[in-house]
């Protein structure tokens, strides 16, 4: 019996349901500078103050959508969600899509930093902007690294949304970018040739919540 017992406490310690709650929905215009000036459209889930989580939608029909979550805590899922179900207010998401997430590139924290810009303009709005870069120089010519730009409108008051894992360790480490919404995003390569742009198109408010149990 006692044995039982502690075979019932290790299960019930084991399972476990997750919760992970989206105000907002943020659309991007993606352009491709090397590749014809080729554009395409990416939609995240977010909750605007807590960062540590996203999920990435890409519609593949009509009425299905590919899904990928991010938990930087350590979970990943990937699968497929109806349209119309990403209308209701919450989802169970298939347990056997979801598997242990560690970010392979946490060691690369301290290599990089972000350095803050000139302020911009956007759409009549004073807008800051920071650069992503290494922090040491010879490595980045030895490398041919290249670099990342934000402009963040840092009259809205929510978490920056990083979904380039690095960065977001950075910010989590040092908190040396400001809150705000991410306007646009550009990437350039060692040459300084700006390579993808990311525009925001939509913001809207949603009320989600994604459910997974470990059971």
């Amino acid at each position: 019996m006692t044995n039982l017992i502690k075979i019932g406490l290790c299960f019930f310690f084991l399972s476990q349901t997750y919760e992970y709650n989206f105000n907002r929905r943020l659309t991007y215009e993606v352009t491709d500078l090397k590749n014809q000036q080729n554009k395409r459209i990416i939609t995240y889930l977010i909750n605007e103050q807590d960062n540590s989580y996203n999920a990435f939608q890409n519609n593949i029909l009509s009425n299905q959508n590919e899904i990928t979550f991010v938990d930087q805590n350590g979970i990943y899922w990937k699968g497929q969600i109806k349209t119309e179900d990403l209308n209701k207010p919450k989802i169970s998401l298939e347990k056997e899509q979801m598997t242990n997430y560690s970010n392979p590139y946490k060691y690369q924290v301290d290599n990089y930093d972000f350095i803050e810009l000139k302020d911009t303009v956007l759409n009549e709005k004073v807008c800051k902007r920071f650069m992503l870069k290494s922090n040491d120089a010879e490595r980045e010519k030895k490398k041919k690294l290249g670099t990342e730009i934000y402009v963040i409108d840092t009259s809205s008051n929510m978490k920056p949304m990083l979904t380039f894992v690095t960065a977001y360790e950075i910010w989590k480490k040092r908190k040396n970018l400001p809150n705000g919404l991410i306007m646009e995003k550009y990437f350039f390569n060692a040459k300084h040739e700006m390579i993808t742009k990311e525009k925001l198109k939509s913001s809207e408010n949603i009320k989600l919540t994604f459910s997974i149990s470990s059971e």
